[in-house]
């Protein structure tokens, strides 16, 4: 039987990766399994797909059935009746799709394409090119294609409103533009699918390796350390420093390659002394857990608006004082907010406040002072923000455990040999998925030992940070 390939399969495998696309019909066990973030990501779709329901309620919806073609026989039968259809079906060779609303309109029908995200990517662009392949390779006229999407611009007052929440684009003539080129790359695909398995040169047949679900979790040394260079390197059959050249790489690369084969940290003593003596005491070390949704969830909030729940806050008063611990955390499934703006009262009037990665606290806090404009205090913390991923993204500081990554989950470790692994919970997105699940929709789980779970991790961010410190001012001596 010929492979038909859906809007998903062409777009998130076919487009991506061509091992990705092969293994999707010859070997799932190459893939990996859906996890629950991802599982959320596609809850979050199917929430804001009924949600965009209600604005069509004369609509008529195909149900779901495992055989295809009896979805596109109640297509067929609902597109006599002259109404809008959800999940209208249709299949053409080696194609498949479920237009989302098709709407009747003066001489043919209107597409619309509903996503959950807050604006037009070009990934959904190619969604709808190939639905209108489709559906006019069925017959269908189609006289204009809309995206219909969250308006990141609405703040929810009371109840969500759809008819304001969406926001509908017209992308017919982007879409008409790719149009010629879906049936070349359908038979393209076809042949890769009933080839032998693909080898694909990443970069190049594989667009994105470092987010690709089978290439991500082994990219080549070479990549790993060298970022975009190591992809030059790998052309050039180069996929170990130990046999890469020199002259391929530019000075900060040099570093980390010494790094790498003599298994000795860089430091750059100047910079770095100069960096820990522009900080403030006392030393305010911070770190935010929140969750997002695409739905709002609370008053004052808009579609995926990062919502803290958590914050761990060490502050260090003078140099070589013991660390004071402040935390919090929300014990219930209302708005968590105003919790966060008591506990950020305990930051003190003067000082650095510390973040890794800072830019993602100042947008909380930003965000925190927009929902709440009487706390204006709030905006008075943001110019005290200082990033302590700054020694190790400007190479004042590199270990060779760092394998390339500046990320606390790689220079934590690196330094101090302090890791994430032995955690109940060992991400933030694990941990802000499962607050949200047994916190905010009260699905049934351990809300004592989820909360000293939480508490547990993002304690160890902060305290992480001070440790982190404390090996950098030794280095710096």
């Amino acid at each position: 039987m010929p492979p038909v390939l859906s809007k998903s399969t062409f777009v998130n495998a076919g487009l991506k990766c061509p091992l990705v696309l092969w293994a999707t019909f010859n070997d799932r066990s190459l893939l990996p399994v859906v996890d629950a973030s991802l599982q959320f990501i596609f809850d979050q779709g199917h929430e804001v797909g009924d949600l965009a329901k209600k604005l069509f309620p004369e609509a008529a919806e195909v149900s779901y059935d495992v055989d295809f073609s009896l979805l596109v026989k109640e297509t067929k039968r609902l597109l006599k009746l002259g109404k809008p259809i959800f999940e209208a079906s249709f299949q053409v060779p080696n194609a498949l799709c479920r237009a989302d609303v098709l709407l009747p309109v003066k001489n043919g029908y209107d597409l619309i394409e509903v996503k959950a995200s807050n604006e037009v990517k070009g990934d959904h662009i190619w969604d709808v090119a190939f639905q209108l392949y489709v559906l006019e390779k069925a017959g269908i006229k189609v006289t204009n294609a809309f995206l219909m999407h969250l308006d990141r611009e609405y703040v929810k007052k009371g109840p969500v409103d759809p008819k304001k929440l969406f926001l509908k684009e017209n992308v017919t003539d982007k879409a008409r533009e790719l149009l010629p080129e879906i049936e070349p790359l359908l038979k393209s695909f076809v042949k890769i699918i009933n080839g032998r398995r693909p080898m694909p040169v990443l970069k190049v047949d594989c667009t994105s390796p470092s987010s690709c679900p089978i290439h991500s979790e082994r990219l080549p040394e070479v990549v790993q350390l060298f970022g975009s260079t190591g992809y030059k390197l790998l052309k050039q059959d180069i996929t170990k420093a130990k046999d890469t050249p020199d002259s391929a790489l530019d000075e900060e690369e040099r570093r980390i390659k010494k790094a790498t084969l003599t298994n000795e940290p860089f430091v750059d003593k100047t910079r770095l002394k100069k960096f820990l003596e522009s900080l403030k005491h006392p030393l305010h070390c911070l770190d935010f857990e929140t969750f997002s949704t695409a739905i709002p969830a609370f008053d004052k909030t808009s579609a995926w608006q990062q919502i803290p729940f958590q914050l761990s806050l060490h502050i260090i008063d003078k140099p070589g004082a013991k660390p004071r611990h402040v935390e919090y955390l929300s014990d219930d499934n209302g708005d968590p907010r105003k919790g966060i703006i008591d506990a950020l009262r305990k930051i003190g009037k003067k000082g650095t406040i510390l973040a890794y990665s800072m830019s993602f606290e100042k947008s909380v806090i930003e965000k925190l002072a927009v929902s709440f404009p009487k706390e204006k205090w709030l905006k008075k913390l943001l110019p005290r923000f200082r990033d302590l991923i700054e020694p190790f993204k400007q190479m004042m500081v590199y270990y060779p455990d760092q394998h390339g990554s500046n990320s606390l989950k790689a220079t934590l470790p690196a330094l101090t040999g302090r890791s994430y692994e032995d955690l109940e919970l060992g991400d933030g997105s694990e941990a802000s998925l499962q607050f949200y699940k047994i916190m905010i929709q009260n699905q049934p789980g351990d809300k004592q030992k989820l909360r000293r779970a939480l508490l547990e991790y993002c304690g160890q961010d902060t305290e992480g940070m001070v440790e982190i410190l404390a090996v950098l001012s030794l280095k710096a001596r």
